[in-house]
């Protein structure tokens, strides 16, 4: 395995400090690092990524596409670009935070989410494809470790209520004059040949099939990544398990079952029932006949528009379940508990009812101090873990402040949650 391009501390372009020793994300071509602005204000300090390749590969064209979608919703503020030691081409860019894939896999113990804020995700992404297409681009990679949650304190509101859409290293025009005099002619010709881009996973059957790609494949990219958030799993995954010998054969089975969900959308999510929502997007797009089609948007928002106002699972943990109105045949009605209130699904909740999604030596070390102390003494040690972190840390450092503000964060967090447990019992209890 080669080591990191850049290194904790390296200056990018006179302008940009690493901040740490690994890359917050890694492709198959690039590595995206966090970054310090040494041009900003200290007391305020500002983040960015910095996404580089070992050699030109896509970011000429990931540059022309963000120059392009500067302004849209959703899309990252292109900063600068270069080349670092004359053999690195990198791209600076707006940081955003972590990714839906890793949030669903490491902050919700069940790994799926609430229908409200699968519909919330849908809507701000359908947006922000609507945008892209309408200057003409296609995604052609849309999943969800390619759309990020904002980090605290950036810009465009409170932490958590905005997403990006990123990796734009696959992004290509498809409204060309030659397309839109075709369109606009009725004589499109979706048979033309084109090379196999994107996810195999979140992929179209159309892209499967090797036809040109338009805006209403991303829209399927998106529909598998939402039927996958609300399912916790997609019916095409694990086929190398189930079988299919090589990477060909898993794109064959996954096709043919793709094929099997566009004629009965209902089989998207077999085991929890897949939401009408979802039902009617997949509907909708089965409305589009040519790749270059407009999609009707509206009426697809109309489709994902069931959200409310209640916090989304990233901020509170909630266990997603509880306001879903899609359930498998066998599910009753008082399995659901329509009723009850909804319960923070935190570190706390996961430490005591779900032990099997925290990491060994965590549940390690939680044992051995229950073993030892009692309660009030376990409470002065986490007292005394954040002092230590105030006392100890270099302050001074944006980054090593940052990091201590999330620890301390964390903590607070903690106490309120261990009282939501308390207090959610002492209610169950009364009535």
């Amino acid at each position: 395995m080669p080591l990191p391009v850049l290194k904790d501390g390296e200056v990018v372009s006179s302008r940009y400090r690493v901040a740490g020793d690994k890359p917050i994300g890694a492709g198959q071509f690039a590595e995206v690092f966090r970054a310090l602005d040494q041009t900003g204000d200290p007391r305020s300090p500002t983040f960015v990524a910095i996404k580089i390749e070992r050699e030109e590969k896509t970011t000429a064209r990931e540059v022309r596409a963000l120059q392009d979608l500067q302004g849209c919703p959703g899309v990252c503020r292109l900063l600068g670009q270069g080349s670092h030691r004359n053999q690195h081409p990198f791209i600076v860019m707006q940081l955003g935070g972590d990714n839906l894939a890793n949030i669903r896999h490491t902050r919700l113990p069940e790994r799926r989410h609430s229908k409200s804020t699968i519909a919330w995700i849908g809507v701000r992404v359908l947006d922000t494809l609507r945008a892209i297409h309408a200057r003409g681009y296609v995604h052609r990679d849309v999943k969800p470790s390619n759309i990020t949650v904002a980090p605290r304190g950036s810009a465009g509101g409170s932490a958590g209520r905005e997403l990006l859409l990123i990796d734009l290293g696959l992004a290509k025009k498809f409204e060309t004059k030659e397309a839109r005099r075709e369109r606009e002619e009725g004589e499109v010709n979706d048979e033309r040949a084109s090379a196999f881009r994107g996810s195999t996973t979140y992929a179209s059957v159309n892209a499967h099939a090797g036809l040109e790609q338009g805006p209403r494949d991303d829209l399927w990219s998106l529909l598998y990544a939402l039927a996958e958030m609300h399912e916790g799993t997609l019916p095409w995954r694990g086929l190398k398990e189930r079988g299919a010998n090589d990477d060909d054969a898993v794109k064959r089975a996954t096709r043919e079952l793709k094929q099997k969900a566009v004629a009965a959308p209902e089989s998207l999510c077999p085991t929890r029932g897949t939401p009408s929502a979802l039902v009617e997007f997949s509907r909708l797009l089965q409305r589009i006949a040519n790749a270059h089609d407009t999609p009707d948007y509206d009426s697809l928002r109309v489709a994902l528009q069931t959200l409310d106002d209640r916090p989304l699972d990233w901020e509170t943990g909630e266990l997603p379940g509880a306001d879903d109105d899609a359930k498998p045949p066998s599910a009753t009605a008082s399995d659901a508990h329509p009723n009850a209130p909804p319960l923070p699904m935190s570190k706390v909740k996961a430490l005591i009812e779900h032990k099997a999604s925290v990491p060994p030596l965590v549940q390690k070390w939680v044992e051995k101090i229950g073993e030892e102390l009692d309660a009030g003494h376990a409470a002065a040690v986490v007292s005394g873990v954040c002092a230590a972190a105030v006392e100890t840390a270099n302050l001074d450092d944006p980054y090593v402040e940052e990091y201590v503000l999330r620890i301390l964060d964390d903590a607070a967090q903690a106490g309120k949650d261990g009282r939501a447990y308390v207090e959610d019992r002492r209610n169950k209890r009364k009535r």
